[in-house]
């Protein structure tokens, strides 16, 4: 099956995998080939992607992507939406952590200041600003569940 994860200003991943656990708004999904047709919303958090086994050691030696303990890739990726005819999968988002690039201090930093930002709205009552803070905060969220991972160092 075919996975293709795209930016508006870039594709961030396109190759064949075996499998693909998705977050959405429903909860987390198992893709394989052959899927019904759907389309969801993925939410802010951590995708997995399973690749053919001699796959898998072309990547190794020739990405920055991060692998778990089973040398399955493992991205973070921000909300937008997913689509599957049952032979391909295509994920639209605005952003996505292929790589440990903003130090894990940093990204606590980060997420101190939009934990304050988010009081600050409540009180301003803008439930829009709040939804988009909140779903910045998942993301860091997200990158840090990465720091917490097992991966394998290249």
């Amino acid at each position: 099956m075919q996975l293709k994860i795209t930016a508006p200003d870039k594709t961030i991943f396109e190759w064949e995998v075996v499998k693909v656990n998705m977050p959405t708004e429903n909860g987390e999904i198992g893709l394989l080939p052959g899927h019904i047709p759907l389309s969801s919303v993925v939410k802010p958090w951590i995708v997995k992607i399973t690749l053919h086994t001699q796959e898998k050691e072309k990547m190794l030696k020739s990405t920055e992507f991060l692998f778990d303990d089973n040398q399955d890739i493992v991205l973070s990726v921000w909300r937008w939406l997913l689509f599957v005819d049952g032979e391909s999968i295509l994920v639209v988002t605005s952003a996505a952590t292929t790589s440990l690039k903003q130090s894990e201090e940093i990204l606590h930093k980060n997420k101190e200041t939009l934990e304050k930002q988010i009081s600050e709205l409540k009180a301003q009552g803008n439930i829009e600003d709040i939804e988009k803070a909140l779903l910045d905060l998942q993301k860091i969220h997200a990158d840090l569940k990465l720091y917490q991972m097992k991966w394998i160092v290249k």
